[in-house]
């Protein structure tokens, strides 16, 4: 890349392949980028049409151009190729990782391809690598703008603007939380007082990952995936504890479903009192850490509940192929595949928290048809705590409450000063965190190998023959193990 200063923020374009999403934008940040474009590098059904209604390229030249760039020579036309871009993820655990702070996204083959070709139009302004790469592009009759490279008015540069909104198409904002029965995320407690608040505005619908064993050459009725899958294979899940069964984890699934299910009905009048009942509870007794004892943890919940039509229950449970095949198909057709928010249509993979989601929420209402709560998200949305917003509608002066959070005497009653108890709660924690690590990485490691027979990685490692700006003179970072690309948004 070559620095324009003076020039505001600077968007670097980088090639898919040869190193992990978050390794590539990463380096851009450290290198002075302001945001990252991560350019496909395969073509999918999108790209097809591109080729052919804008570039006027019959189909077998479309398909010619897409053969270029793809893994499999043979299977590169249009019947074949994904319809979507894949998501990028970072290689934390849960999808994100804190040390990048830029924005990121993806774009197609030919998008990129035309920002190449519109740069290359400004050769003046490339290093020799860069002028040897758009010679290949022309050579290989890829420079989509060779032609109009003369015309004075051409502009230099490509500018870049990047919004991330939410779709608000009428004054009802539908949202689905896409999570795991057996790790019910954090935000759960602290977002549930806003979710039930904005009940009459709202449908909120909770979803469970299912992984489909046949992707996996898991179904067989001597499915090598065990008791990670039900039906011989065809749904399997992956328990976050070493000791829960995928089959108990799917049966979860199926139980915490059923709940939701039974309250759909009058959603907009009574919310999901039982739903967020049994969430609470499933805290509460830690079915998570219950081992074997896992699946009876719920039963012993949804037995409890009070007012729970326990025959319709049943007969909810009884339906359980047909749900987990339901659940497989939306979770293709969204291309989720980790604990994610869906909000009139946006998909959020990043770094959840109960106050994001009620922001981004409330920014699916139409303008002036938003719920009067939404007024207080707000103004607490960089307190960071949802539970400062339910003071403030409770005493409906939110200035006392923000200022109140903020400020203290500066020692506790037992006269420690702030600073001495903020250092004795980060040891003590920090040593419970060490020891945690330990034990869970012991464990963990007893199932690695059964998993990794399993599943294969998400986004394998990809390579473009010949065209590519990944072969960069930055310097790269080494990976453990073998490199991939996830499939996330980071």
């Amino acid at each position: 890349y070559r620095n324009f200063p003076g020039l505001g923020n600077q968007v670097f374009l980088v090639d898919r392949g040869n190193c992990t999403f978050t390794q590539k934008v990463r380096i851009a940040q450290m290198n002075g980028a302001e945001a990252v474009l991560i350019a496909n590098n395969e073509c999918i059904q999108q790209d097809f049409t591109v080729l052919m209604e804008e570039f006027h390229l019959s189909e077998e030249k479309a398909k010619e151009v897409c053969c270029k760039f793809a893994k499999d020579k043979t299977e590169c036309n249009r019947l074949n190729v994904e319809s979507m871009l894949p998501f990028m993820a970072s290689n934390g655990m849960q999808g994100s990782d804190l040390s990048i702070t830029i924005p990121a996204f993806m774009i197609t083959l030919t998008d990129s391809l035309l920002v190449k070709s519109f740069l290359c139009c400004s050769q003046e302004s490339l290093n020799a690598e860069g002028i040897q790469f758009c010679n290949k592009l022309s050579d290989e009759g890829l420079h989509f703008y060779k032609d109009e490279c003369n015309n004075a008015k051409t502009s230099k540069l490509v500018m870049a603007d990047f919004m991330l909104d939410t779709p608000h198409p009428d004054n009802n904002v539908e949202y689905q939380l896409w999570m795991k029965s057996d790790a019910p995320p954090d935000f759960l407690e602290s977002f549930e007082w806003f979710s039930q608040s904005i009940t009459s505005d709202t449908t909120f619908t909770p979803n469970y990952i299912v992984i489909n064993g046949a992707s996996y050459n898991c179904v067989g009725e001597d499915s090598p995936c065990g008791n990670f899958c039900t039906r011989n294979g065809e749904y399997c899940a992956i328990p976050e504890k070493h000791d829960v069964l995928g089959i108990d984890v799917l049966e979860e699934n199926v139980r915490q479903h059923c709940l939701w299910q039974l309250e759909e009905e009058n959603f907009h009048t009574n919310g999901l009192p039982l739903w967020w009942l049994y969430q609470k509870r499933f805290r509460e007794k830690k079915c998570e850490f219950q081992g074997s004892r896992f699946l009876e943890c719920g039963q012993q919940i949804t037995n409890s509940l009070p007012g729970l039509d326990q025959d319709a229950f049943k007969g909810c449970i009884d339906t359980k192929d047909e749900i987990l095949k339901t659940m497989v198909k939306n979770q293709a057709d969204m291309g989720i595949f980790t604990t994610a928010m869906i909000v009139n249509t946006r998909v959020i993979h990043f770094s959840l928290s109960s106050s994001l989601l009620a922001e981004v929420i409330c920014a699916g209402f139409k303008e002036g048809t938003s719920p009067k709560v939404c007024e207080c998200v707000s103004k607490v949305s960089n307190a960071n705590d949802l539970a400062l917003c339910k003071s403030c509608m409770e005493t409906n002066d939110c200035d006392s409450v923000l200022s109140g959070s903020t400020t203290g005497s500066g020692k506790n009653q037992a006269g420690f000063s702030t600073g001495t108890v903020v250092f004795m709660l980060v040891t003590i924690s920090s040593v419970f965190a060490l020891l945690t690590f330990i034990y869970t990485r012991q464990q963990k490691r007893q199932m690695h190998d059964d998993v990794r027979n399993i599943l294969a990685e998400y986004m394998p490692l990809e390579e473009v023959n010949g065209l590519s700006f990944s072969e960069s003179h930055v310097n790269r970072i080494p990976t453990s193990g073998s490199d991939r690309e996830d499939s996330n948004l980071i």
